[in-house]
């Protein structure tokens, strides 16, 4: 199950986000020491600067460590047999996915996305089943590109229903 699984890449959450309060974080921390040597009303740049930084910093530990941690508990209070039908909605790299899927013995979990490089970098079909092989689930996924708006499914027809960090999208 869970805890002997091999994790796939799930990448960093919207890595220009990150990216942009990390360079921000260091552009208010050089602007505040060099200019509060001078100017002590400038220090609220370095405090700027470190609310970014720190900012910056969890957002990376949340796609580097939180997110499994999440996962982790999510499949445990799904409570899964092995023989359900499995849907995860914007399912982006195949997190939730495969994680669910690693679960299943006769089940089958579907992941429908569209894949915005936007939300996710390098976030795309390819990326799913890379993870899926990684952790063995591959054969029990079926990847499919599709709008959430707009799903090829008959209402009833899966048994669990997952979705995270997709639907503001």
């Amino acid at each position: 199950g869970e805890n002997n699984m091999k994790n796939g890449n799930y990448s960093l959450d919207v890595p220009a986000v990150v990216i942009g309060y990390i360079a921000s974080s260091i552009l208010f921390l050089i602007l505040g020491i060099t200019l509060s040597s001078r100017f002590y009303y400038a220090s609220w740049m370095i405090n700027l600067g470190i609310v970014f930084l720190l900012i910056g910093l969890y957002m990376t530990y949340s796609s580097k460590v939180g997110k499994y941690k999440m996962r982790s508990e999510i499949i445990q209070r799904l409570s899964i047999k092995g023989n359900e039908m499995a849907l995860d909605v914007g399912c982006g790299r195949g997190l939730l996915l495969n994680g669910v899927a690693a679960e299943f013995n006769t089940g089958k979990a579907y992941g429908i996305d569209i894949w915005n490089a936007n939300d996710q970098s390098g976030n795309n079909y390819n990326a799913v089943m890379r993870n899926a092989k990684i952790e063995g689930t591959e054969s029990k996924i079926k990847v499919i590109n599709s709008d959430m708006r707009e799903m090829p499914f008959q209402d009833g027809y899966f048994d669990i229903i997952v979705s995270s960090l997709a639907i503001h999208n």
